[in-house]
């Protein structure tokens, strides 16, 4: 990441979006659409599998090969991506933003409208 990328990242406000787990997966699954992409999903998985404990890392890796993506989002959600989020977090100076949704498009409303009022 470029320098003023990283410092841009650290001085900003920092916004958490909460949104149910079963919408997250829902809508990793809808955009990214790794049904038309498993090959490159499975190999992406491979180049982070190493920073899982193994047994899970061995169920991810089962549910891509069975084309199971639902599950594969909600483990790697659950410990890698959501772990990693909650790590960062740790970084920041101020106390972030919390918003809490039901849905995607409730939360652009929700960023829309903390800008508006921050800015």
């Amino acid at each position: 990441m470029p320098n003023f990328l990283a410092e841009a990242k650290t001085s900003g406000i920092p916004i958490r979006i909460e949104v149910p787990l079963e919408e997250r997966i829902r809508h990793i699954v809808q955009e990214y659409r790794p049904q038309e992409h498993a090959d490159a999903c499975l190999a992406a998985f491979r180049q982070i599998r190493r920073r899982l404990h193994t047994p899970v890392a061995a169920q991810i890796e089962r549910h891509l090969l069975d084309h199971e993506f639902e599950e594969a989002a909600r483990l790697l959600l659950e410990y890698y991506y959501d772990p990693r989020y909650e790590h960062a977090e740790e970084r920041y100076t101020t106390e972030p933003i919390r918003l809490r949704v039901r849905h995607t498009d409730e939360a652009v409303q929700r960023i829309e409208q903390e800008l508006k009022r921050l800015f």
